[in-house]
């Protein structure tokens, strides 16, 4: 069952200036968070015959600043998680709800420009409408 990204709320964002462990070089640490609202795009009668599979999803993290080509940025964690879900009183039977598989990267602009942008991507369980909350923490050189 394929989702929507319904919508999209970023947190303010997190920046601050630390330094490599190893090399004691600045970096710049930046946390991106928000929450997503995942839709179904199935209609009608629903037959649910054994577990739920997990699906890909993918959003692009909004607040985070696009990068040229030659720069690479490090994705130091990438996490998402379930904060909500939407009953669904037609559902006639128990069902589970999850997120998972977390990871972020940098994508070529989807519309053609040079420019990469920060996708996160994980894998979704859910029969209904989920609120999705995101954390990606990024290193760059300072």
């Amino acid at each position: 069952m394929p989702y929507q990204v319904a919508e999209v709320k970023a947190k303010p964002l997190l920046a601050l200036r630390v330094a490599d462990a190893d090399t004691g070089e600045p970096r710049r640490m930046s946390v991106h968070t928000g929450e997503a609202v995942l839709a179904t795009q199935s209609t009608g009668l629903r037959i649910i015959t054994g577990m739920l599979p997990r699906e890909p999803c993918a959003l692009f993290v909004p607040d985070a600043r696009p990068i040229e080509p030659h720069e690479n940025p490090v994705v130091a964690q990438a996490e998402a998680y379930l904060c909500g879900i939407v009953i669904d009183g037609n559902v006639q039977k128990q069902a589970g709800y999850g997120v998972g598989d977390a990871a972020a990267t940098y994508v070529p602009d989807p519309r053609g420009g040079q420019m990469r942008w920060l996708q996160l991507t994980f894998t979704v369980t859910t029969l209904v409408a989920v609120r999705v909350g995101y954390r990606v923490t990024l290193l760059t050189p300072a």
